[in-house]
């Protein structure tokens, strides 16, 4: 799912203590800059992005690096981002026409590619997950399953017993039809009941009596279903739990009913291209429509500096806006494979994924995008997502794990911690597949109409971390990706033998104590300074 989560900082538990220190951090004391401020100058485990500024004092710049945003759309016309924009210069706004011959009319600071025909936008998608198990179903729909290739028996496994755990409409439909069957078994008890103990009036007592005599698997399945329902009215006889049949039968029937229509009601149809061809990929529209999630993770990066205005950016880029999600329902591999196309043919350097979801239906698309960023020297930011839990076998997409098994070099996998040092409850981790923490608790950016706010999230976590690879690659734009990379994780403020709680997501207080360096590779936490010290060396050692 867009597994990202806008999360209000009083709804979560951020008030651990930084190791020697007192302060406590919370919502009432935290500045809004904390995520660039630093443990040695403030006490808060910022990324250190004001002393990497004073390190690098009477310097320039020798570019202004293009970071694209695939998400939901930046507010252009805000305050504190409409001065930070990426404009394409070979495209005149407004005449209708491709004057640069990129496929893409109209294009000047991004595209939409929910974009419809007639101008509009899509505003409603489904997720993904439900999306792959209707696919699944039409295609193993009266199919013999003894005669499935083993390629294909290991995907009906993956529908039959996996996909329901995560495709809520999968899980109403089995559900529906488990107590349709239930309850079509319950004549047949109901004769059995009357002929043992004709005219008694029945209780739970028969009916369990009833329960040791039956031999079918079926009939016992449906036995102990409805045995469990009677916890829940311990005062019903048997006649009312006879007709409880019935409501229960409306009441999942109609369930099933409401995911079928928000899934049926996906408006990415609207938008016209042929979604089984990637190759389709000149489609949607230049509308640049306004998203609050975009917005934020658009001004943590680049929010124009120094302007008296708002916030100020982790960098001075130029912001490329890029729609691919609404508020709800999951984005189409489609559109972000193509979004990462269009942002490395048309200049950015750095892209900025601050998506999440654990079903990828064309992963190969996906996998084509990054291998092409990477040979593009193209870095490519991700959020880990907000599950509270280990993604080294349980990937959430896009991931740098390739389908055949290899992997691309470009991409950064971020976790979410918070100003005392800790990781956020909600985020994602592992030891192999999340790179580095960065600041994502609490992060006070612009949003829609001019307007400034906190969210919570490894999406907030990304950008920063994307901010800061920007901030170097302004300065030294002689390091290749690879090496950008790794100047990244090799500066971070390391948290090695520090014990902290593992997350465990958001209904979850987290119990276990597990080592920082289990939850990621580098061990620690994202340091600007850190990273500018180390870009600054190896440059030096390249001449």
């Amino acid at each position: 799912m867009k597994n990202w989560y806008v999360m209000l900082f009083c709804c979560m538990c951020l008030c651990g203590m930084v190791q020697g220190q007192e302060t406590v951090w919370t919502k009432k004391n935290l500045p809004h800059d904390w995520h660039l401020r630093s443990v040695e100058k403030d006490g808060m485990h910022g990324a250190a992005v004001y002393d990497a500024y004073d390190y690098l004092k009477g310097r320039e710049p020798k570019r202004r690096v293009v970071v694209a945003v695939i998400d939901g759309g930046a507010d252009i016309a805000h305050e504190d981002l409409r001065g930070s924009l990426w404009v394409n210069e070979g495209e005149i706004p407004g005449n209708g026409i491709d004057d640069d011959g990129n496929g893409y009319v109209d294009d000047v600071h991004g595209w939409n590619f929910l974009g419809t025909p007639d101008g509009g936008t899509v505003k409603t998608i489904s997720a993904e997950a439900d999306r792959y198990y209707m696919y699944l179903k039409k295609r193993f729909e009266g199919v013999d399953t003894n005669r499935l290739s083993k390629k294909d028996r290991a995907l009906y496994c993956y529908y039959v017993n996996e996909l329901p755990k995560i495709s809520e409409l999968a899980d109403a439909y089995n559900t529906y039809i488990n107590v349709k069957t239930y309850s079509e078994r319950m004549d047949g008890f109901d004769r059995q009941l009357k002929e043992m103990y004709s005219g008694v009036e029945l209780g739970k007592e028969h009916f369990v009596a009833l329960g040791e005599k039956l031999e079918n698997a079926a009939d016992k399945e449906a036995f102990e279903y409805y045995l469990d329902r009677w916890k829940y009215s311990p005062k019903y006889n048997w006649e009312q739990m006879l007709n409880l049949r019935h409501t229960l039968l409306t009441t999942f029937e109609g369930r099933y009913n409401s995911k079928l229509r928000a899934y049926e009601a996906d408006g990415r149809k609207s938008v016209g291209d042929d979604l089984n061809n990637i190759k389709d990929r000149f489609y949607g529209n230049a509308a640049m429509t306004p998203h609050e999630h975009g917005s934020h993770v658009a001004g943590i990066i680049g929010a124009t500096r120094n302007n008296g205005v708002g916030i100020d950016g982790v960098a001075d880029v130029r912001l490329m806006s890029l729609r691919v999600c609404t508020d709800g329902g999951d984005e189409y591999d489609k559109d972000v494979a193509t979004a990462i196309r269009y942002a490395v043919e048309n200049g950015a350097n750095i892209v900025n994924i601050s998506l999440v979801r654990s079903v990828s239906m064309h992963r190969e698309w996906l996998d084509a995008a990054l291998r092409f960023a990477e040979k593009k020297g193209v870095l490519v930011v991700h959020a880990a997502g907000n599950n509270g839990r280990c993604t080294n076998d349980a990937y959430d997409y896009p991931t740098r794990y390739l389908s055949n098994g290899k992997t691309v070099a470009n991409l950064i996998n971020v976790g979410n911690s918070y100003a005392d040092g800790m990781p956020v409850n909600s985020s994602n981790f592992g030891k192999d597949e999340v790179d580095l923490f960065a600041q994502g608790g609490a992060v006070y950016s612009t949003i829609v109409g001019n307007q400034y706010k906190e969210f919570t999230g490894t999406s907030m976590a990304a950008p920063v971390v994307a901010g800061v690879a920007a901030l170097i690659w302004n300065y030294f734009p002689e390091l290749s990706v690879k090496e950008l990379k790794q100047v990244l994780l090799d500066g971070v403020t390391s948290r090695r033998g520090v014990e902290v709680t593992r997350p465990a997501g958001i209904k979850a207080l987290g119990k276990d104590k597990v080592y920082f360096e289990d939850l990621c590779v580098s061990g620690g936490i994202l340091n600007a300074l850190g990273s500018v010290k180390l870009a600054e060396k190896l440059c030096k050692e390249k001449k």
